[in-house]
């Protein structure tokens, strides 16, 4: 029972995004053809604490069944990706700097579609290497 109050006792309410994330998600996140990615949630849960601890900087979900979330300020690390393909996978990636963490959300949301494209098909082995790509490129 000691861990719920510690982990109380530490909670802190959301920060904000900082202006130079707020510049640079729209821009390296989103485009005018943002395909099959859509907000998480209508976007509520930017601002908000995410898996990490963090404050949610960018939240997208993958039409065919797949999320992936931006945190700064986590318990970890300054920055972490947490990326899942729903019912396959589940991975959490940290980083130090927003400038590596943009290139590696938009590398990562390449990589779980490509991974999506195989999703469902006959032979999952190809599936189950793109898992393990996502987790080698991005530990």
């Amino acid at each position: 029972m000691s861990w719920i109050m510690d982990l109380l006792a530490n909670w802190q309410k959301p920060r904000s995004i900082s202006e130079q994330e707020r510049q640079v998600s729209p821009s390296v996140f989103r485009s005018e053809d943002a395909g099959p990615w859509y907000p998480f949630d209508n976007g509520r849960t930017l601002g908000q604490p995410g898996s990490e601890n963090g404050v949610t900087i960018y939240d997208e979900e993958h039409e065919a069944g797949a999320r992936i979330t931006l945190e700064k300020d986590g318990a970890i690390a300054p920055y972490s990706i947490t990326m899942g393909i729903y019912g396959a996978m589940f991975h959490t990636h940290f980083m130090g700097s927003i400038e590596e963490s943009e290139l590696h959300y938009v590398g990562m949301k390449r990589m779980i579609e490509a991974a999506l494209d195989i999703w469902n098909k006959d032979d999952q082995a190809p599936f189950y290497k793109a898992e393990e790509d996502i987790i080698a490129q991005y530990p």
